[in-house]
């Protein structure tokens, strides 16, 4: 099958291919499981054993759950060779060649088959058909309806001990509209198990549902001390930068750290004689070489606007040319 085939194609002819994979998946799985247990359980039913001279069935009157056995010789039973295939496809393969594999051919018997043996290496498997001859496969129906019941199955032989997947008629007696088919109860349960299915679905529906209205109460609950947690997180959060900000400006502007950085921004050979801090204005007297050029390397330390104070300079010394020089912390010139 091309993937475009699977595009063009209907949600009906879909659920027809996935019904049939997953009939092919039961048929391979149902392989692995021992034959007397595929078999339903046969052997531990009561068997009913039916006499078609006296056109009577017995173990009681109600059929419900039990065993119907026909005796031998009344069935036709042969043995074929076929490619290897499922039970299921075993049944529609005897229900086709029926005319070929019966001498009164598909319409005057009725037809059903087993699986024997199966040789995957070979290719070949041997099947078993018993044919029931419609005639007295009416007689057996019209008693199996006047007794009442519906039996668990109805075997061409009597059940072997040996072999726990003896052939059922059954099936082919209600495909062939001799026995009512059980597809109204089948039906029932299919819809009991379904109604179940979607009530478990709505009671997880309903819980989730609920789970979430209790844990939404809950955050409704909790959500005025949440705004509180926040509200004192943010406070924490600027006081922490008002702190910050705070230890930078004092590190910056305290008195020794200054200090260290007007001498370290000093041009070399120059010294300073007073140094006195008033507010955010900085008063630097000293000495330095000729040309030294203080203030320019004050500026470039960034230690804020800087500028000569002409009218306090004392007359040059040999010790080099005296500068007195006023510095606004931060401030431009």
């Amino acid at each position: 099958m091309s993937g475009r085939g699977l595009l063009d194609a209907d949600m009906r002819t879909v659920g027809v291919w996935s019904a049939s994979a997953v009939r092919w998946w039961l048929d391979q799985l149902a392989q692995l499981v021992p034959a007397r247990w595929r078999s339903g359980g046969i052997g531990r039913r009561p068997l009913a054993h039916y006499d078609p001279l006296l056109g009577v069935i017995d173990y009681g009157n109600d059929l419900t759950g039990k065993v119907v056995v026909l005796p031998d010789g009344l069935c036709l039973v042969r043995r074929i060779e076929r490619p290897v295939m499922s039970d299921r496809d075993v049944a529609r393969m005897v229900s086709l060649d029926a005319d070929r594999i019966m001498p009164l051919g598909g319409a005057g018997t009725i037809v059903a088959g087993r699986a024997v043996t199966r040789d995957p290496g070979d290719g070949v498997m041997t099947i078993e058909v018993a044919g029931l001859p419609r005639g007295p496969g009416e007689a057996l129906c019209a008693r199996i309806v006047a007794q009442g019941g519906t039996p668990a199955a109805v075997l061409a032989s009597e059940p072997d001990q040996e072999d726990g997947n003896p052939i059922d008629l059954l099936p082919a007696l209600r495909q062939a509209g001799l026995l009512e088919a059980a597809g109204k109860l089948t039906a029932r349960w299919w819809m009991a198990a379904g109604f179940l299915i979607l009530l478990n679905i709505g009671i997880l529906i309903w819980r989730d549902a609920a789970a979430v209205e209790n844990l939404e109460q809950v955050v409704a609950t909790q959500q005025p001390a949440i705004d509180a947690a926040r509200r004192i997180k943010m406070r924490i959060a600027a006081s922490d930068r008002i702190s910050g900000t705070t230890l930078a400006i004092r590190d910056a502007r305290e008195p020794l750290t200054m200090l260290a950085r007007v001498a370290a921004a000093l041009p070399p050979g120059a010294w300073l004689q007073r140094y006195s801090w008033q507010g955010d204005t900085l008063r630097l007297a000293g000495y330095r070489p000729a040309k030294a050029d203080v203030s320019g390397a004050l500026r470039a330390a960034g230690l804020g606007a800087v500028r000569y104070d002409e009218s306090a300079v004392p007359a040059a010394t040999p010790l080099g040319q005296p500068f007195e020089i006023t510095v606004r912390i931060g401030g431009h010139r």
